[in-house]
């Protein structure tokens, strides 16, 4: 790769390594032209605005731990967010006595949650590719984690980055 300074044409370590920089960032990162074409195809904003489907996605998430009955005996969720949208925002808090464990638990399912110690597990679906069925997935997976006990494998350990 020829790593010359665009103005002098001097070799030098800061361009190559900038130019090297900015090719990972292009391989790795899609165009957010060609992300934002994509996402009505996969349930992303689209028509609305970015807040309305955060906003509606949150209110499905709610839905979906209280009418699966996530938020009671045996699974012992509880929603520590309010419940009126405007107050709620994009997110949801799910707590659970042992939710260091859930957090974990969701991550080896591939749902990247935000713990807070000492029993908050965050989530948070981005509108601009969350779907609704990915919040039916995710979902899904709290029910499993505590039907299969895997939120007890590790509770308690503690990571650098939650």
């Amino acid at each position: 790769m020829d790593c010359r300074h665009i103005e002098t044409g001097e070799d030098s370590v800061r361009t190559r390594r900038h130019s090297s920089f900015v090719a990972r960032v292009r391989r790795r990162a899609p165009h957010h032209l060609t992300t934002g074409r994509l996402a009505p195809e996969r349930g992303g904003v689209g028509d609305g605005s970015a807040s309305e489907k955060s906003l509606a996605l949150t209110q499905c998430l709610v839905e979906l731990l209280v009418t699966t009955w996530l938020t009671g005996d045996p699974y012992g969720y509880r929603i520590g967010t309010p419940s009126e949208p405007a107050r709620r925002g994009g997110h949801i808090v799910v707590e659970h006595d042992v939710s260091s464990g859930v957090a974990r638990a969701l991550k080896r399912w591939g749902v990247i949650p935000d713990f807070r110690p000492p029993d908050v597990v965050r989530l948070v679906p981005i509108p601009l590719y969350t779907s609704d069925h990915d919040i039916w997935q995710a979902v899904g997976h709290l029910r499993e984690i505590m039907e299969r006990g895997e939120h007890l494998a590790d509770a308690g350990r503690r990571e650098i980055v939650a």
